[in-house]
This record gives C-alpha cells, structure tokens and sequence, in this order.
C-alpha cells in the first residue's frame, strides 16, 4: 500500500537522523541513556535493510559506524565509513554520501588524522553542491577554511 510505504520512510528518516544525532550527543556526554537509543535507532534500521536494501542499506552501515567510533572500535569504524559511502554512491543517493563523507572527515578529524579529514569533508562539499545544498556546501567550505 502507497500510503504504509510513505510512512515507513518518514518513519526511517526521522529515525535514521535521530539515530545519528543521539551517538553524537554520547559521544559529547558519556551517558549511556543516549548511545541505548541510538543503537535501538540503528536495529530498527537493520530492520528495514532486509526489506529494501537500496533504500536503507547506506544508513545503517553509516549508524553502525558511529556506534563503533563511539566504542573506540576505529578500524571497523573507518571500514563501515568507507561501506556507507560506498552503498549511498552505488545506489544513487548523492545526499547520503555526502552525510557519510562528512561524518567520516569529522571521525578523521577527531582521530588527529587532519589530511584524511579534508580530503573526505572535501568530498562531502562537492556531493553537497552536486546535490544542491548550497547553503550547507557554503557552511562546510567555511568550516573546512577554519578548521584545517
């Protein structure tokens, strides 16, 4: 039915945003409350995958690589960055890979790995424009110039 698919995909997203913002937000305070919620984010996304693949398979390869950044895991991290990437390019999602891109320079960037981080917040600037947030791609470009 049109209308369970328009929802489960509002439903996705939110979840899917919220997820990324919640491992965000236990990285900054080291409460356990929030990393909970965004691996049940993550699950739920799990979830979706294996019924559609091209649609949700970047966002869950891209929460799971925020919870492995979160538990200090930065070799499997930096390989489910690389999987999100690849899957959003792979499927057409150019929005996605320059989330992905853009997450992954702010993981390089915490790392100390300041080189790996420009070229991969470089990358999400040019997918940003190319998918025409321009006024994100303009904020990027500018913190990209003050950051590195």
């Amino acid at each position: 039915n049109r209308v369970d698919w328009t929802l489960m995909l509002g439903q996705s997203e939110c979840t899917y945003i919220f997820g990324l913002t919640v491992f965000w937000i236990f990285r900054e305070s080291k409460e356990q409350h929030w990393k909970d919620a965004a691996v049940k984010a993550k699950e739920a996304m799990h979830g979706w995958t294996k019924s559609s693949k091209w649609n949700f398979e970047h966002k869950f390869f891209l929460l799971d690589a925020e919870e492995n950044f979160c538990d200090g895991n930065f070799a499997q991290a930096k390989m489910l960055y690389e999987k999100a990437i690849k899957s959003a390019k792979e499927h057409r999602f150019v929005n996605g890979e320059a989330l992905a891109c853009e997450l992954a320079g702010y993981f390089y960037l915490e790392l100390g790995e300041k080189t790996r981080a420009k070229e991969y917040l470089v990358k999400a600037h040019e997918r940003y424009v190319m998918w025409g947030a321009l006024g994100k791609a303009a904020a990027l470009n500018q913190e990209i110039e003050r950051n590195l």
